[in-house]
């Protein structure tokens, strides 16, 4: 800390944009907001008298290398990446940022760090190789605190060389560095098996829907829906798996597709569903630009059927059950710690079709037994995602990782 005031200097190293900071930007092009965790979150140290907080972030289409800006008392510092003649990413065929493990945006990173000369580096996500890779040129400097926001070594993903490069960092920081958060007991025991001697300290991060859902009634017009990223890997297969299965005692199910998706598996989606024959059933949404737009949806969705492959606790889940949508899931990873708080969500094996189907088929017809679930599963995401208690749990982090043998 600096002499003569109290205030940690702390430096968060992340991947995010919003329309507000955008707002504040030269660019090429708008970008669609992104990471809204990271927004919500920092809403809760906007001028804050305790720290003096800097945010350091890639974005796409910047006209200018770096630009730096202040926002209710925080620092924004946002510098340029991208292929500077194909308005965005590198392609596929040569993602030379990759080649060059990001080299200049590491460096320009490294300087204003520098420069900052913080108490500590809270790393957010290690397997976003834009902003995780700069880590490696600050690990022996700073005292550095890793929020996870996923493990993409455990993600059965088609491998290649961008993808490998990026497990590979994840892989060397998980191993490397010592302080880390957790938000369930599933990020502690991935962690732990990597790095025996890892820190842990809890905290969660803040998801809040974006419409106000006490304020009005929204009638359930769809029976389920699927949202957030649409792969193999989220299970948008095994959702339609569910839905060939509820189809046969409930024949007029809706159930709605919601976000983007690749060609490729657009048109897997379109040849599975002919193969079950669930044209008539299902509805691509496509993308939704708005979140308040994308929450509206999902609000009039009777249930929200998400069963991930892997994962930690997705906010599509938390979002949910704050837009009181039934949750019906696997049994998997972070989300397996919800099965210990009573009646907020349904959770079946990995791959058990059948029983995912009978929670949903539970859900729709017993309308006593989906009140209570809904009223059960809002009140306890309210509680523990809406803030209350996050920020404090951050920064005494902060406090012990700076001052580890006499907090203040």
């Amino acid at each position: 800390m600096e002499s003569g005031t109290n205030k940690m200097k702390i430096v968060w190293i992340c991947g995010f944009t919003n329309t507000l900071v955008q707002s504040k930007m030269s660019l090429l092009k708008s970008s669609d907001d992104t990471a809204p965790w990271i927004s919500n979150l920092l809403k809760l140290f906007e001028n804050c008298g305790s720290i003096e907080l800097h945010v350091i972030s890639p974005h796409f289409f910047m006209n200018k290398p770096k630009e730096s800006f202040v926002i209710h008392g925080i620092t924004y510092h946002f510098f340029r990446i991208g292929a500077p003649f194909f308005l965005g990413r590198w392609p596929s065929w040569i993602p030379l940022d990759f080649f060059i493990n990001h080299y200049f945006l590491r460096k320009a990173i490294e300087k204003e760090v520098n420069e900052i000369s913080p108490n500590l580096i809270h790393l957010h996500g290690m397997e976003n190789s834009f902003h995780s890779f700069t880590i490696i040129n600050l690990m022996n400097q700073y005292k550095i605190f890793v929020t996870p926001q996923g493990f993409l070594h455990l993600i059965p993903n088609k491998r290649n060389y961008i993808i490998d490069k990026r497990v590979a960092n994840e892989l060397f920081l998980t191993k490397k560095l010592k302080y880390f958060s957790y938000r369930n007991s599933y990020i502690k025991e991935v962690i732990s098996k990597l790095n025996p001697e890892a820190t842990f300290f809890y905290h969660d991060y803040i998801v809040k829907p974006e419409i106000n859902i006490v304020s009005s009634f929204r009638p359930k017009l769809y029976d389920l829906c699927f949202f957030g990223r649409v792969s193999h890997a989220k299970g948008v297969f095994d959702f339609l798996e569910v839905v060939s299965i509820l189809k046969k005692s409930q024949p007029n199910l809706s159930a709605l597709i919601i976000g983007g998706v690749d060609k490729n598996c657009l048109a897997e989606l379109q040849l599975r569903c002919k193969v079950l024959e669930i044209n008539d059933n299902i509805k691509l949404q496509g993308f939704i630009d708005k979140r308040s737009d994308l929450h509206e949806l999902v609000a009039q969705c009777k249930i929200s059927l998400l069963p991930s492959h892997v994962d930690m606790i997705p906010g599509t889940i938390i979002e949910s059950m704050q837009l009181k949508t039934a949750v019906v899931s696997y049994d998997i990873g972070g989300i397996s710690d919800l099965k210990k708080v009573n009646n907020i969500i349904s959770l079946s094996n990995l791959g058990d079709f059948d029983h995912l189907a009978i929670d949903c088929l539970q859900l729709l017809t017993n309308e006593m037994y989906y009140n209570k679930r809904v009223a059960c599963a809002y009140e306890y995401a309210a509680h523990r995602w809406g803030g209350k208690g996050v920020y404090l749990d951050i920064v005494n982090a902060y406090k012990e990782i700076i001052h580890p043998k006499n907090n203040i």
